[in-house]
């Protein structure tokens, strides 16, 4: 009869929310089915199918036969539309399986080395000493109060083994589920009440897995020295004498059985499905979680008590001690943090901060090369390197370049010593990038002197405090006038005029193959670079602008041989006036001394 009644309404049937039942009618029978979850009423009549919403509808009142069906109330009817498949898939995919596996089993690395302990222990371990472990408590105790906290603490330096531990499970997981035709017929494998498949996997994994750490440390820790191993016997020769062993083989096992037979348990409601539940709301769901948990545990960056460099105060009181003195450990984010350089933008003639990549050599010292994508305007990211850069050099600090180095302080990696981090403030070309930009706009550039003057001026503090000053060579007039002020910028601009000068005949000679002048392009090129020129960018930057150098070849001679003669008379005034001051102190001493 209710097949009867519903049949001719299938255009206008509307889906409401079901609390208690679902009522399944397939080929005129009526069946009744309790689900807690689903808000689908399924109801098949033939080929067709639809979904009905039944409220408060007790499941006991349902009974088989058309004329006693305890249907009393439908509430909320309206129009689905025939579907050919209104089921809801339950069950994961095969990769969404092993994920979850593989997630889990990284999420409960740190209890693994737990398991292993407690299997040592409870097997070489009397009970005097049991009891002086676990301080008269219990070792369940100890474990789930003490072990515990700490190695979920530490768990950032597992890393390398939840890797490890993960991939393999998952790649045991998958072989088993495609053996076995899916996770229903896993799930079969029992010893009477207790299953078989998850310790099977576990045990399978704690076997195989230590082989598999060489590779996992190398993803983790990449560089030369990780890679290198992966193919070293002696390593995969120490690994089997460690763990395949008396000692070591039935803890490795243990730790298996047990880990396994915990991760079933709590994952095969998840691996099976629920009826009713689509798997992208329980099983994704659960993966989802388990990720963010994974970059809880595991990523030094989710740990606030890690300072960087910037924010350790090395005045505190506490690094202030003489005989053993705390330092701080603190970070940056990688070496490249302390290499900035000033630079000037070619179209505007703007202050610019430029990052470079260090790369260490053989002997210690340090090459650079700019990073082209990383440029910030203004001066004020070369400044804060550079207070980095002092801030580094410290005793007060351990600075490491990277948090994970902060966090652990010693165990991992060693912090950057002050010969290395010398090394590497002197390989930045702090000032020598932008006056060689500003040479490059003083010849071929479009910007106006007026403002290539006020970027150099707002330079002018900062270029004062580099090493560049004390590099240059004793008739650049730039180095004879430090003080800050008109007097230093104007003597920048009389070396800029002598350095484009320069700088023209070498291209001259160079790019044109002019005949040689008064000066060989061998000894222009040591000027330039004395005077803090970077000839490989300067060329670089002129070839990009397709610049030649003008006709009046004389002038710059001129420029070349002349201001040069100027400043050694300038030189040779100063000796002789100090020579002269001196001998008059020296005579004025005398005097006084003898009347």
């Amino acid at each position: 009869q209710l097949q009867t009644i519903l049949s001719p309404m299938l255009p206008v049937i509307r889906r409401v929310c079901c609390h208690d039942a679902i009522v399944g009618l397939r080929s005129g029978a009526l069946r009744t089915t309790r689900l807690r979850h689903s808000p689908r009423l399924a109801l098949g009549f033939g080929e067709k199918r639809l979904v009905l919403a039944v409220r408060a509808i007790p499941a006991r009142r349902l009974r088989t036969g058309a004329s006693r069906c305890g249907v009393r109330r439908l509430a909320d009817v309206a129009a689905l539309g025939e579907s050919d498949n209104c089921s809801v898939e339950s069950q994961p995919p095969l990769l969404v399986r092993a994920g979850l596996v593989g997630a889990t089993t990284a999420l409960l690395t740190p209890l693994f080395p737990i398991i292993g302990f407690n299997q040592l222990v409870f097997r070489f371990v009397d009970p005097n000493t049991r009891n002086a472990i676990h301080g008269g408590t219990s070792m369940l105790y100890f474990s789930a109060m003490v072990l515990a906290p700490k190695s979920f603490f530490w768990a950032p330096l597992l890393l390398p083994f939840a890797v490890g531990n993960s991939v393999v499970a998952s790649g045991v997981y998958l072989a088993a589920d495609l053996a076995a035709g899916g996770p229903v017929a896993l799930s079969k494998f029992k010893l009477g009440p207790l299953p078989l498949t998850g310790p099977l996997i576990g045990a399978a994994t704690a076997v195989t897995v230590p082989l598999a750490y060489p590779a996992s440390w190398a993803i983790v820790y990449q560089g030369q020295e990780s890679s290198g191993q992966l193919m070293d016997p002696e390593l995969y020769s120490l690994i089997y004498n460690m763990c395949y062993n008396s000692f070591m083989f039935p803890c490795l096992l243990t730790t298996g059985v047990g880990a396994g037979f915990i991760i079933h348990i709590v994952l095969q409601p998840l691996v099976l499905g629920v009826a009713g539940i689509p798997w992208t709301r329980l099983t994704g769901a659960v993966l989802a979680a388990a990720s963010a948990g994974l970059v809880a545990l595991y990523s030094t960056s989710t740990r606030s008590d890690v300072m960087h460099l910037r924010d350790v105060d090395v005045d505190d009181p506490a690094y202030q001690g003489w005989l053993f003195p705390t330092r701080a450990p603190c970070f940056i984010q990688g070496e490249a943090e302390l290499c900035w350089a000033f630079g000037l933008d070619y179209d505007t003639g703007q202050v610019v901060s430029e990052r470079h990549q260090p790369q260490r050599q053989s002997d210690g010292s340090y090459t650079l090369r700019i990073d082209a994508d990383v440029r910030q305007p203004g001066p004020a990211s070369v400044v804060e390197a550079m207070n980095l850069g002092k801030k580094a050099q410290d005793s007060r600090v351990r600075c490491y370049t990277s948090r994970r180095g902060a966090y652990f302080d010693c165990i991992t990696e060693d912090p950057m010593s002050r010969d290395e981090i010398k090394q590497l403030l002197k390989a930045i070309p702090s000032a020598q990038t932008a006056l060689t930009d500003a040479l490059v706009l003083s010849i071929a550039g479009d910007v106006p002197r007026e403002r290539l003057q006020e970027s150099l001026k707002e330079l002018l503090p900062h270029l004062l405090q580099t090493s560049l000053v004390g590099r240059f060579t004793s008739w650049n007039p730039y180095a004879k006038s430090r003080a800050h002020g008109e007097g230093s910028l104007q003597g920048l601009l009389a070396d800029l005029r002598l350095r484009a000068a320069q700088l023209r005949e070498l291209r001259r000679l160079q790019k044109q193959g002019a005949a040689m002048g008064p000066v060989q392009a061998e000894e222009l090129e040591v000027e330039l670079r004395a005077a803090g020129i970077d000839l490989e960018r300067a060329n670089s930057a002129l070839d990009r602008l397709t610049w030649k150098p003008g006709a009046d070849r004389e002038a710059d001679w001129r420029t070349i041989v002349g201001q040069p003669r100027q400043m050694k008379t300038w030189e040779r005034a100063a000796v002789g006036a100090g020579v002269a001051l001196a001998s008059f102190a020296v005579v004025s001493v005398g005097y006084s001394y003898l009347s």
